[in-house]
Order: C-alpha cells, then structure tokens, then sequence
C-alpha cells in the first residue's frame, strides 16, 4: 500500500511540473495559444499575451467569449465566424482594439477529435503580424509608385500642350463673346492641370535630393507663415507648438516643407466652419514627432489605412496622389506616416522621423 502511494505521489509530482512546464511556455510565447469547445464556444484557456495583443483582460474573454467576437473588424467578421464554426487552417483578419487601433491577426486552428472521431475542440495560435502587413502593403505602393512615376512625366507633357492651345482659345473666345460656358470650361481645365501637377510630382521623388542638418522648428514657422494667408481667408487660425530643444535633422528640406504643406492643406481643407490648425514638434526615444492636426469633418474609420492608395481620396475632388507622395517622401527619410481620425471632431497627421545625435 505504501509503495502504491509512493508510486502515485511521484505521478502527481511529475504532472505537476510538467503543468507547471506547460505554464511557463504558454506564458512566455509571443503568440496566443487558446483552445475553446466547437459546440458552444466555450474558452477553456487563452494565454497571458492575449492581453498585449487584443488589449483586453484574460478575465473578461472568460466570462464573456463573445467580446472577441465583437473585437473583430466588420469586414472579416463573415470569414472569422465560419472559421470558429468550422475550424481548419490558417487564415487572416482584423481586430480594433480598444483603442480603436487596428491590428492584423494570423491564426492557425488544430481540430482535436473525441473517440467518435468527431471536431470537440479547437487549439488556436494566433499572432500579431500588423508589422509584415504593412511591409507588404509598402512594397505594393512602391512598385505602384515606381509604375506611375515612369509615365507620369510624359503623360503630363502630352496633355500639357495642347491643354494650353485649348486654354488659350478658351480664355479669347471668353474676352470675345459673352458665354457661360467658358467659366466652367476654364475652371476644368484648371482642375486638369492640377492633376497633371500631382502627376509630375510622383516623378520628383525619384529624382536626386540634397540631404542637410536643418533645424526643424524654423522649417515649420516658415510654412506656418507661409499657410496663414490661405488659413485666415477661411477663417482659420494656425498655431505651433514647438518644444524648446530640438535636435537637427537630416533631411531633404524641400521634400519635408511640401510634406508639411500637403498636410496643412489637407487640414485647411477639412474645416468647413473654421476652427484652430496646430502643428506641434516633439521628441521622445529618440525620434521626432511632427503633428498636424484639424479640428475638420474627420475621416471615417475604413478609409484610414487606404490614404495614400493612388487614387483614393477623402475629398470630393481629391487624387490621393499629393498623400502618396508624401508618405513615400517620409519613408524615404526612413520615417513614417499615420493618421488617427474621429468623424466630427478633426483629423492627427504623424509624421515620425528618427533623429540625430547631433543638438
């Protein structure tokens, strides 16, 4: 009888620490491991790292599975419901955190079957990998960029001819009779040569730029000063917000002036009914934010990761061809774009640029 004690004390001791083993890997991995039931979706165990990626606690998903259904971005809710229905697999989506971040989610399912070889339960690992989406979403913009920039300039040149001819007899044909078809004839044709101006700029990116040491603070009064005239005739008013010490940069300075200037644009643009325009300048870890912020119409929340697709605009008569450019101007400074929106309340433009060791 002792030795059957003895034998099951020892099977105790090592269930326990392989328990205790199994805690330890599932606690330190990067990625969630959870295991739920098909029948009711019932979460039987969800890992620690599931509060740094969803940003949710442990303790509610237990008590309420369904708040992870809720986290799921409407456009992939379809795909992530059949997926948890019939599990199998990997596969993509989007969640929202709380914080109304979006992240993306790869998740690989494993089917564990009971005697009658039917699916009972589900372990999942899932994984953050926003950061490769984004890389990818990058390389595409980039041979998109590099396609358009090639024949941008020819394009622009062969419209830009006989654009002006047709200007020109417009503008006579104006002075000559009286017609109120001229001004709306003259008004399209401007609006074409604007495009044709936003084309020719996907070309200058490519082309060799001055890096120098600049101190950013004169930069932004500059274009603040610059933009004024055109804030105030809408009743806007632009104010910096400038820390006291800042490192220079290593920039091209032209390119980060019409970054700045595109964005306040976008921003002055965006208030209808007037408002306040800042630009605020701030380092923290050892990079520089430069922000842009409207107290404008906002934008709605699906279209914030497709600014800076070509094409893709938020404005009525937009190109999205001046955003492109700018984010491919700020990632070439090794930097990056975001933009955080609320509708009703104004638009952030980011700009986050690593900076040097030199004051």
């Amino acid at each position: 009888m002792d030795k059957l004690l003895k034998v099951d004390n020892q099977i105790v001791g090592k269930l326990k620490d392989t328990e205790q083993l199994l805690k330890a890997i599932t606690e330190n991995m990067r990625e969630i491991l959870c295991i739920y039931t098909i029948s009711d979706m019932q979460i039987l165990y969800v890992s620690e790292s599931f509060e740094r990626i969803w940003g949710l606690k442990t303790e509610v998903v237990y008590e309420n599975p369904e708040m992870v259904i809720e986290t799921v971005h409407q456009k992939d809710k379809e795909l992530f419901m059949n997926k948890m229905h019939h599990p199998g697999g990997t596969f993509d989506y989007r969640i929202v955190r709380p914080d109304k971040t979006i992240r993306w989610i790869r998740s690989s399912q494993t089917v564990i079957s009971n005697e009658k070889n039917e699916p009972v339960r589900v372990i999942i690992v899932s994984d953050d990998i926003t950061d490769l989406k984004e890389k990818e979403q990058m390389i595409f913009n980039a041979d998109t960029l590099g396609a358009i920039g090639q024949l941008a300039a020819g394009i622009a040149h062969e419209i830009r001819n006989p654009m002006t001819a047709i200007k020109g007899f417009v503008q006579l044909w104006k002075q000559e009779s009286i017609n109120a078809y001229s001004d709306i004839i003259l008004s399209e044709l401007e609006r074409v040569e604007f495009i044709m101006s936003e084309f020719l700029m996907l070309a200058k990116p490519q082309q060799s730029h001055k890096i120098e040491q600049i101190n950013m603070r004169t930069l932004i009064e500059e274009v603040a000063t610059f933009m004024r005239p055109e804030a105030l005739l809408k009743n806007i008013e632009i104010k910096t917000q400038i820390d006291e010490q800042l490192p220079r940069l290593n920039v091209e300075q032209k390119q980060m002036k019409q970054v700045i200037i595109n964005l306040m644009k976008n921003g002055i643009e965006a208030m209808l009914d007037g408002g306040i325009l800042t630009v605020s300048v701030s380092v923290h870890s050892n990079k520089m934010f430069i922000e842009v912020i409207d107290q404008g119409i906002g934008i709605p929340e699906e279209a914030i990761p497709r600014l800076g697709e070509p094409f893709f605009s938020n404005k009525d008569k937009g190109t999205g061809l001046g955003l492109m450019v700018s984010k491919k101007m700020i990632h070439q400074h090794n930097g990056d774009l975001v933009f955080t929106s609320e509708e009703g309340k104004g638009t952030k433009a980011r700009i986050i640029l690593p900076v040097n060791s030199e004051k």
